[in-house]
């Protein structure tokens, strides 16, 4: 009785605090040890046939076997195209499924070994009669587990089905060295990347992150899936809710890799947090969470932070869309207990179904997904705190974890959100009726309000000078060639959309692409230059909501605010590893044509349901449609087999792959991105010349880093990097016209913010 009487008490003691210790938890672990080995008389303490982490290497089977928490398990020998070996180990479970009763709920890592308590994440344990031991413990398991193939992503939306599993949390490891009876142990630098994909699809599988690239580099590379959508991110206060579980489930992820990393040759000391979209976004939460302190010690956001208007959702708005999806589902309850009994009782696949319709009609129009992080003020039972504020809030308060931190955008972002508007000439109608879907949801202004409307009104103002968005507004903007119109056999659909409006083609045909690059040698040259074009500003504006003005605020308040360096970052280079060159670009390998064109574009009609494309091409190439769009940087860092591409080795994308891959690792390893490009690094100094650190190159500030952050400053990833101002002179105007829009609403609310913002314009 005593000993259940120490337990509940020394619980208690982590219980009364929002923000985890570790070394509270591992005091608390060894209690509750203590406690089970009085209760059972056994030992918690993990056996394994193989130990310090020696891993056993058949090359006859092309297999290794190595010990993780939880057991045995057996990987696959591989190599890289320049035949350096490493290892994969795939589908390894790194938390309980959440399943049942425990869809939405906060999974804990905790292990289970034939009935005695593991160690990890332990928030409750109740004794009463017996010992009640957390359902969501994962089990250890007998024998060798295999490691050998991807496993499930977790439940989302594919086209108009569904695909993935409840149970998939799981990660892969991929290291270029493990321990061997014959080889001394090494600690490398372990990278672990978070996917994107607006918290809504995606996963950690090798589709789009293959290894090869940086274990090359002799990095250890972990990636991982977390729950999507409604499954990782219902937004209600009940007891049978996790609010925000799916950055929980990265949580869990990031605890699993420091206890269990040492045994595929990485030193947990030296842990990168990266992520793209809607995981660069999660990185910066990582860095804002109290929670996930200690647990990484370098970061990096690549076109995602956790200001973005897309990834942060108000907590009255989130329990909005929840509801709104219990409508869908056939309920118009307002009671949260009961609206969680239904989506607890309700199949996977129909929550993932109907999840869109929680959005709201304007929410739809403003391209944002309904389930995503938001505020927690207060922790369930046995759940933890992870959004302890708005991040916005958070970062002001500068009351963060102190990270070095890598952070960028694509200067051509908008690209991959408007393919819709370019394919489909009506929908510019549409964005003349509805202009209001350009103000940013993070105003908090109504749709429709005068506040809404009158933000709408500069921005038609500043992007388009006031020009009525119409079809025939736009046709001048495209010059097309003497003869344009092909049939394409046996056509690919996905390289054949349509990327500018109105194109007027002639009827001369081709019979493959072959023959279309041929008959291109014929063509006229382009007609001269074009003034930047009214089309052209959508995706500029779409990227500048989405993604770069609040990157240029979230680099401003890390620079001022944090404790830890800034480095800075704009990829520009637009090439064939970028990845949505394979979606919607039709590109040719002539690099002299491409170097002097660029691109032809074409667009799907089916005449006499017979498959044609239309071509035309740009006008002035350097700055229509140029820049890499979302996700384009990918193809530099990973080798994905939905993408495979092969680049000749001193093309220009095989040398922007080369540096950026090192810059990344060198990061990784040492805190700082290294010389890549020949120069040194400048370091920041808080106190006197407040430098702001720049990749690969040095920058010395005459002023302050205010004017830095105002300028943006940073590295320009292109064929020729550069450090200076941006590319386009336009930026620093866009950058400061949002200030200018957001300014009435953070002297409101972020009186604070808008002073520093208002000491630089």
């Amino acid at each position: 009785m005593k000993l259940c009487l120490l337990l509940v008490a020394s619980l208690a003691i982590f219980h009364s605090t929002n923000a985890w210790s570790w070394n509270l938890l591992e005091d608390a672990e060894e209690l509750v040890s203590s406690v089970v080995s009085a209760f059972t008389g056994t030992s918690t303490k993990q056996t394994s046939t193989l130990k310090n982490g020696t891993a056993v290497i058949s090359e006859s089977n092309g297999t290794v076997i190595l010990n993780v928490n939880g057991g045995n398990i057996m990987g696959r020998i591989k190599s890289t195209k320049s035949n350096k070996t490493f290892y994969s180990f795939q589908g390894v479970p790194y938390a309980a499924p959440p399943v049942g009763d425990h869809r939405f709920k906060f999974v804990m890592t905790m292990l289970i070994d034939k009935g005695k308590v593991g160690s990890m994440f332990v928030t409750h344990l109740v004794i009463s009669s017996g010992i009640k031991l957390p359902p969501q413990a994962v089990e250890s398991w007998d024998g060798v587990r295999s490691a050998l193939e991807i496993g499930s992503s977790c439940l989302q939306p594919y086209f108009s089905e569904v695909s993935g599993s409840e149970d998939c949390l799981f990660l892969n490891v991929y290291t270029p060295q493990v321990l061997t009876n014959t080889s001394s142990n090494a600690s490398l630098a372990v990278m672990v990347f978070i996917h994107g994909g607006e918290f809504y699809t995606g996963s950690g599988c090798t589709d789009l992150y293959g290894p090869e690239y940086l274990v090359e580099e002799d990095v250890v590379l972990v990636t991982l899936n977390y729950r999507l959508g409604v499954l990782g991110f219902l937004g209600v206060a009940n007891s049978n809710v996790s609010i925000n579980a799916g950055l929980k489930d990265q949580l869990a992820a990031l605890k699993w890799v420091n206890e269990n990393i040492g045994n595929f040759s990485g030193d947990r000391s030296k842990i990168t947090l990266f992520g793209q979209n809607a995981g660069g976004s999660s990185v910066e939460y990582h860095i804002l969470s109290p929670a996930s302190k200690g647990l990484f010690q370098r970061a990096i956001s690549q076109s995602g932070n956790a200001v973005d208007p897309w990834a942060f959702v108000d907590s009255d708005v989130a329990k909005e869309r929840a509801l709104r999806l219990g409508q869908a589902l056939g309920t118009n309850t307002t009671n949260v207990d009961e609206l969680v009994q239904l989506l607890q009782n309700t199949s996977g696949d129909e929550l993932v179904t109907k999840q869109l319709q929680a959005q709201s009609l304007q929410e739809s129009y403003k391209r944002l997904y309904p389930f995503v992080p938001t505020l927690e003020s207060s922790a369930q039972e046995g759940d933890i705190v992870f959004v302890i504020g708005k991040p916005m809030v958070v970062l002001l308060s500068g009351k963060i974890n102190a990270i070095p931190f890598i952070t960028g955008v694509n200067n051509g972002e908008g690209k991959l959100y408007v393919m819709d508007v370019i394919a489909n000439e009506t929908l510019w109608d549409e964005y003349e009726e509805t202009m209001e879907r350009f103000v940013p949801n993070d105003l908090g202004y109504a749709w429709g309000s005068s506040q809404s409307v009158a933000v709408a009104k500069k921005i038609k103002k500043f992007y388009f000078n006031d020009t009525t968005l119409t079809n025939s507004s736009l046709s001048s903007l495209v010059d097309v060639a003497p003869r344009g119109t092909f049939i394409i056999d046996n056509w690919p659909e996905q390289l054949f959309v349509q990327r500018q409006s109105s194109p007027r083609g002639r009827g001369h045909y081709a019979c493959s692409e072959v023959g279309l690059s041929t008959d291109l040698d014929n063509w006229a040259p382009p007609s001269g230059p074009h003034q930047l074009g009214l089309a052209n500003w959508v995706p500029k504006l779409v990227g500048d909501i989405l993604f770069s003005y609040p990157h240029h605020t979230s680099v401003l308040l890390h620079v001022l605010k944090g404790k830890a360096p800034v480095y800075v970052y704009g990829f520009a280079y637009d090439g064939r590893l970028g990845l949505t060159s394979d979606i919607y670009n039709f590109t040719f390998t002539d690099e002299p044509r491409q170097a002097e064109r660029e691109m032809w574009r074409v667009s799907l009609v089916l005449p006499y349901l017979a498959v044609s494309v239309r071509v035309w091409r740009r006008r002035n190439i350097s700055i229509v449609w140029t820049g890499p769009a979302h996700t384009d940087e990918l193809g530099y860092l990973f080798n994905g087999t939905r993408f495979p591409k092969e680049v000749e080795p001193n093309s220009t994308e095989a040398f922007i792959r080369q540096k950026m891959v090192a810059m990344w690792t060198k990061f990784s390893k040492d805190g700082e991105s290294g010389k890549p490009f020949g120069e040194t690094l400048s370091i920041i100094n808080r106190d006197s010349n407040l430098d702001l650190p720049i990749i690969g190159s040095l920058v010395h500030c005459e002023s302050s880093a205010l004017d830095h952050v105002a300028t943006q400053t940073y590295l320009d990833i292109t064929s020729n990097p550069s450090v200076g101002l941006t590319s386009e002179d336009s930026e620093v105007d866009r950058m400061n016209f949002w200030t200018a829009i957001y300014l009435p609403v953070w002297l409101t609310s972020f009186p604070n913010l808008a002073a520093l913002f208002l000491s630089i314009v």
